[in-house]
């Protein structure tokens, strides 16, 4: 590669890189079935139980919810990992 390519070439790299860690950092602020399910080492089937009813708690305190994910930080605090 010339040199002015070899940059252009860096620069796209760097910004697909920081896409892809921007992308990472909003999904975990939701965990879905699977998340839950290895979190708590349960079935699949469960977590999606799990899931259902901690959506229809948040609905109930005027939060709109996601189906099929939880918010990360409303699971830890219903399953005791955090005050």
């Amino acid at each position: 590669m010339s040199g002015t390519g070899e940059g252009e070439w860096r620069r796209t790299k760097k910004m697909k890189n920081k896409r892809e860690e921007m992308n990472g950092m909003t999904n975990k602020n939701f965990m879905t079935a699977q998340d839950v399910a290895d979190a708590l080492g349960v079935s699949k089937s469960y977590a999606y139980k799990l899931v259902r009813q901690l959506n229809d708690e948040m609905e109930a305190l005027g939060y709109i919810t996601v189906r099929g994910r939880v918010d990360a930080n409303y699971f830890r605090k219903k399953v005791c990992y955090s005050e």
